[in-house]
């Protein structure tokens, strides 16, 4: 069912384009004594509040940038990801997490998460017992994909990265393994909060 949007006197194309989109950004904090800092949080706390209408894109995108870098602990962020996304969750619209995979020399869009397989211990030392995706996600497939336009997002990223950077070209790959590591899990807690949400 489709509704129509209010006569305000304005065109559609003036609706549409004060339309605001709003997201919410995580960066990691370091994880291994090779890389004392972190390129994930160091691109997240460098985004601008917002990217303004242009005529070629006429919503405005406003960034939300969470102000710490996420400790590269799983208990850390099983904690911190319903909260997080509680209090934000009649705010943005879509939320990026941005995360570091040591050896890769591309950028990759991850579309999915895994439930289990997490045998790489955090900054701790810790890991998560082998039953923690059934018992505390047993409600969730073990693999969960984002619902966003996947392909439209690749197909857009590569076209304006390859227009913009000033390092000439750069790699941008589609990915469906984020690795079982710390950025797997906190994409897959996302997933399964805004899963649950919307079942409940």
């Amino acid at each position: 069912m489709s509704t129509a949007p209010p006569d305000t006197g304005r065109s559609t194309a003036e609706v549409k384009k004060q339309k605001q989109c709003t997201v919410l950004v995580t960066g990691f904090a370091p994880f291994q004594d090779k890389f004392p800092v972190n390129p994930s949080f160091e691109i997240a706390k460098r985004l601008p509040q917002l990217l303004p209408a242009t005529a070629k894109q006429p919503t405005p995108v406003r960034l939300i940038v969470h102000p710490e870098a996420i400790p590269v602990r799983y208990k850390d962020v099983y904690d911190l990801v319903p909260a997080l996304l509680g209090s934000y969750a009649e705010t943005i619209d879509f939320v990026l997490h941005i995360g570091m995979a040591s050896g890769r020399e591309w950028y990759a869009l991850e579309c999915q998460a895994h439930r289990d397989g997490y045998k790489n211990p955090d900054v701790d030392g810790n890991r998560l017992p082998a039953a923690h995706g059934s018992i505390e996600f047993g409600d969730c497939s073990e693999i969960l994909t984002t619902s966003t336009a996947y392909d439209q997002i690749m197909a857009g990223w590569r076209k304006n990265v390859g227009a913009q950077t000033a390092y000439g070209d750069l790699d941008v790959r589609a990915s469906d393994d984020p690795g079982h590591y710390l950025c797997d899990y906190i994409y897959f807690n996302s997933l399964a909060w805004f899963a649950r949400k919307g079942a409940s």
